[in-house]
């Protein structure tokens, strides 16, 4: 009998697109019903559904007395307004306050301010798409104080300060 090399059996690899495919369904299963209803979900037994006899016909369903109207529903009281995020910042705000934001703060709080103190730039933006409001335009407002040109790096500007009339 010869000795020759022992042949061993190659490891059977395995696909990971299997598990895989469940982390996909498990995350995309989490993204829809919320963590805590998933696992709800996965500790909950599932049983098979009763067979049905072999023996049962179809049988059509006797017409039955119509159901009552029900009572209609009692209306429901008018919910209270929601507090407005600009009244509750407004009465913690002091006195003094200034409004520092984007298109949309200026655009909640312009009509609740007494000044408006504003750098105008002697320049054009064609690629813009939010402008701060031209109070010139607007009746309720007049330029109590206006300062020279000025000039940095090129940038022409001005600060303008409108108070309400």
């Amino acid at each position: 009998m010869s000795r020759g090399k022992r042949c061993r059996p190659r490891p059977v690899r395995r696909s990971r697109w299997p598990v895989v495919l469940l982390a996909a369904v498990l995350v995309a299963a989490a993204a829809v019903w919320g963590v805590p209803k998933l696992l709800e979900r996965a500790s909950t037994p599932v049983s098979a559904p009763e067979p049905l006899p072999l023996d049962t016909e179809a049988k059509p369903e006797e017409p039955s007395a119509p159901e009552p109207d029900p009572a209609p529903p009692e209306p429901m009281p008018d919910p209270e307004p929601a507090p407005d995020p600009a009244e509750e910042l407004l009465a913690a705000a002091p006195q003094d306050a200034f409004v520092i934001g984007g298109a949309s703060v200026y655009q909640a709080l312009l009509d609740r301010c007494d000044t408006a103190c504003i750098t105008r730039i002697e320049a054009a933006f064609p690629g813009a798409d939010c402008w701060f409001p031209n109070l010139d335009e607007r009746p309720e407002w007049k330029i109590a104080e206006e300062g020279p040109v000025l000039e940095e790096k090129g940038v022409r500007f001005r600060y303008v300060t409108y108070e309400r009339v």
